[in-house]
């Protein structure tokens, strides 16, 4: 009840005073006051906008009594859109540096800039995209950490899972970003289709025959299935007679599935030339849809796996959630992994945080990783409460909602 009090004086202290600057307002409120146990944030650019959030915003997730655990989800490709980050590079420094140094370690493999793909072009091919999806990702991990949020563990799926390993320091990011151009141009090179179904995978298995493979188990009513194209598309007409949604995955190639079994000796030669160590941060992996284990992080075969075998993204979460009970953080654009990881948790209503907008939202990259640092805060890690750009000054706050009840108490 205070808490919602509070906010309410403070949009009154705004209203009276419309001279005050929010940012002088925002210092005010990490000096001057303690990090209490409920708490709300709000984002605005404007006085108007703040007026509104304080009066209208829900109360945050409601604190936890243990210390707050935080994992970074990481998606897989068809996540990425033209333009992704864009503005993050433009005003962020540690996001603009470490997609630079990306763009330096990719373009002798690459053989062009990936910032010219990420930023630029409208269609770029299937390699640079995927890349660009890889390159965001760790900028915006990167970008996360300076701020003060320090993930506890990791996952991610599929081709999110070498930024993990990257993260947890299993591959140093000069052999990440090469070794993922050849997975990438290798699987492309193989071709066929994936389809997405919402169905459990348990009804799907007894429909698929030898040209078709399994390709991800996501959640409790969602999978994936991949083959050649030809096989993919009789699939499609079964499921439309059986009345089963599904939808055709924005990725031309047939991903963890049979389809890549002439091209893994190839990858496996990338793979014997990097240099694998046991993780420094834990993180589950989409093999076994568990934490993966040091000798299983720096073998060869245990990658190629990862490529060919099955997603388990849904025992993943599980796993994740079993163990730590962690804020869920998806580092990548949208909130797929998200949504997937809410389906599998259903019971449990994890806090979740998306750090980077949908193609098709309206808001800003900043106001989006802004919200997202300030839900955090609220959730109880109090690290990421944002800094405040500038040379903001101290100015008066409205006493505490609560005091006067405190007080006659």
């Amino acid at each position: 009840g205070a808490l919602r009090g509070q906010a309410d004086a403070l949009a009154r202290h705004l209203e009276r005073r419309p001279g005050l600057r929010l940012d002088d307002v925002a210092h005010s409120l990490r000096t001057d006051r303690p990090a209490l146990r409920h708490r709300l944030t709000v984002t605005a650019a404007t006085r108007e906008e703040a007026l509104d959030a304080l009066r209208s915003a829900p109360p945050g997730p409601p604190p936890a009594d243990d210390p707050v655990r935080v994992a970074f989800l990481l998606p897989g490709g068809g996540t990425q859109y033209p333009g992704m980050g864009a503005e993050l590079y433009r005003d962020h420094t540690v996001y603009r540096d470490t997609v630079d140094e990306c763009a330096r370690v990719l373009r002798p493999v690459l053989g062009a800039d990936v910032r010219t793909a990420l930023f630029e072009e409208r269609h770029p091919d299937d390699t640079a995209a995927f890349l660009g999806l890889v390159v965001t990702e760790y900028a915006l991990a990167r970008t996360l950490v300076e701020s003060g949020v320090r993930p506890d563990a990791l996952i991610g799926h599929s081709l999110g899972e070498y930024t993990a390993a990257c993260l947890a320091g299993v591959i140093d990011l000069d052999d990440m970003l090469p070794l993922v151009t050849e997975r990438i141009r290798l699987i492309s090179s193989a071709g066929g289709a994936t389809v997405g179904v919402a169905a459990p995978a348990e009804e799907i298995e007894p429909l698929l025959d030898d040209t078709l493979s399994l390709a991800a188990v996501n959640g409790p009513n969602a999978c994936t299935v991949a083959g050649h194209l030809e096989a993919v598309t009789r699939f499609e007409d079964r499921l439309t007679r059986r009345g089963v949604p599904f939808r055709r995955l924005r990725i031309p190639v047939a991903a963890h599935s049979h389809v890549l079994d002439p091209v893994l000796p190839a990858y496996e030669t990338h793979l014997g030339q990097v240099t694998l160590r046991p993780p420094r941060l834990p993180y589950v992996t989409n093999v076994t849809g568990t934490w993966v284990t040091d000798a299983q992080a720096t073998s060869v075969r245990h990658w190629l796996d990862h490529t060919r075998n099955t997603v388990r993204f849904t025992d993943g979460i599980a796993a994740l959630w079993d163990r730590l009970h962690p804020v869920l953080v998806e580092i990548g654009p949208g909130d797929t992994l998200t949504k997937l990881a809410t389906a599998r948790l259903a019971d449990e209503a994890p806090v979740t945080v998306i750090t980077m907008r949908h193609a098709k939202a309206d808001a800003s990259d900043g106001f989006v990783l802004a919200e997202a640092l300030g839900r955090l805060w609220s959730a109880g890690v109090d690290g990421a409460l944002p800094p405040v750009p500038g040379a903001p000054r101290r100015v008066p706050l409205p006493p505490y909602a609560f005091e006067r009840r405190r007080h006659w108490i």
